[in-house]
């Protein structure tokens, strides 16, 4: 194999879609169980999608602003699993990126 730009953008894809997906799951989890979040500012507005993204990528990235945040143990915990997932899928990713590239050089 061989890393191009085709590789890169789509390791770059399935990255934002993991974030996508766990935003509809972080308001899935708000639909079935209401107050799963706090949400700053929030007299505003009632949560939205857009919020929910916004927290998912954040979260994913492990950046944490603090706008948004998991009130009971089930929304902790998928938020939890959501950074670990994000920050293994970096490190395998990358690695294998950094592999493929010494092999190529040690082969072409």
């Amino acid at each position: 194999e061989h890393i191009d730009r085709e590789m890169l953008c789509c390791a770059t894809g399935v990255y934002l879609l993991l974030g996508v997906l766990w935003a509809y799951a972080y308001a899935l989890l708000e639909l079935a169980v209401p107050g799963s979040f706090v949400f700053a500012n929030a007299a505003a507005d009632e949560p939205n999608f857009d919020r929910f993204l916004g927290f998912s990528f954040t979260t994913l990235t492990t950046l944490g602003y603090g706008s948004v945040a998991p009130a009971n143990p089930r929304a902790d915990a998928v938020a939890s699993l959501e950074a670990i997932v994000g920050q293994l899928y970096l490190a395998v990713v990358v690695a294998r990126l950094v592999a493929l590239q010494l092999t190529q050089r040690a082969v072409g």
